[in-house]
């Protein structure tokens, strides 16, 4: 499974960042590619994506939540993906570690979208934790 990973310090307590990721629905907010999430109980989510012109939905299901440490997930339908959020703290608040772990059924399409993958994935993540600074500033 390709692996894409992301990190970042942020001026808040691991608390506050935790409360923030960990509330799904509100995720929306989040980012512009998240166009909609529906709660489906027992922690199950519908995601409504659009990304680099194609939209996609996918349901994951959480499946560890260790406040204020960590929240993970993986997906039920769509690209098998499982993924985490890490919260360590720091002199200067939290760090933020973002791991993504997905699967691509054909290796010559992985292969060709790889590497946008990545770059797609790292730029909504800086947007994400760029959101998530602003809106724990507030």
């Amino acid at each position: 499974m390709p692996i894409i990973e992301h990190e970042a310090t942020l001026k808040a307590e691991p608390q506050a960042v935790f409360e923030l990721i960990s509330r799904v629905e509100p995720f929306v907010d989040l980012t512009e590619a998240v166009k909609a999430i529906e709660a489906l109980g027992d922690e199950r989510y519908r995601w409504h994506v659009r990304v680099a012109g194609f939209k996609l939905q996918f349901e994951v299901q959480v499946t560890d939540i260790q406040p204020p440490n960590h929240f993970a997930w993986r997906s039920l339908t769509g690209v098998p993906n499982r993924g985490r959020y890490t919260l360590t703290p720091t002199e200067d608040g939290t760090r933020l570690h973002f791991k993504l772990e997905y699967e691509l059924k054909n290796r010559l399409l992985e292969k060709a979208v790889s590497g946008t993958t990545r770059s797609i994935v790292h730029r909504l993540s800086n947007e994400i934790v760029g959101n998530v600074e602003r809106t724990l500033a507030r």
